[in-house]
């Protein structure tokens, strides 16, 4: 898969970058919302879309929520997760209704892995499980 993952926290990012990226997918960074918007806006122009969007809830600017609102506004058929230490049922419902799979940290990336395979196996499906 071809993956951005959004967070500020670079230890984080580095940390679920080199995860996936030992399963053999192609993964994006970046540190802010407006940068995944670029990146992702990019890819897609490029005829290379990316297929999944795994963003934090909790960042400066634009928030993991309203990048979610977005990227689901512009390519719906992207699969998202949203990954916070901030849970509750209120921002799992906000995240449910972007089509978005949510993840609470801290959580192992293995998790992650397994919700991937879920949206290969769908094939592009609006489908979504909860944890």
């Amino acid at each position: 898969m071809n993956i951005i993952i959004v967070d500020d926290d670079r230890g984080n990012l580095n940390a679920l970058k080199a995860h996936l990226a030992r399963y053999g997918h192609q993964v994006e960074t970046a540190d802010r919302g407006q940068t995944a918007l670029a990146a992702i806006a990019r890819a897609h122009r490029a005829g290379t879309p990316l297929d999944l969007l795994v963003t934090d809830l909790k960042m400066p600017g634009m928030d993991g929520m309203e990048l979610l609102r977005s990227v689901n506004t512009r390519w719906p058929q992207m699969a998202k997760v949203l990954m916070t230490a901030y849970g509750g049922h209120r921002i799992r419902a906000s995240a449910l209704s972007f089509s978005a799979e949510y993840i609470e940290k801290p959580f192992s990336p293995d998790l992650l892995i397994q919700k991937m395979e879920a949206f290969q196996n769908l094939k592009g499906g609006n489908h979504v499980e909860e944890i």
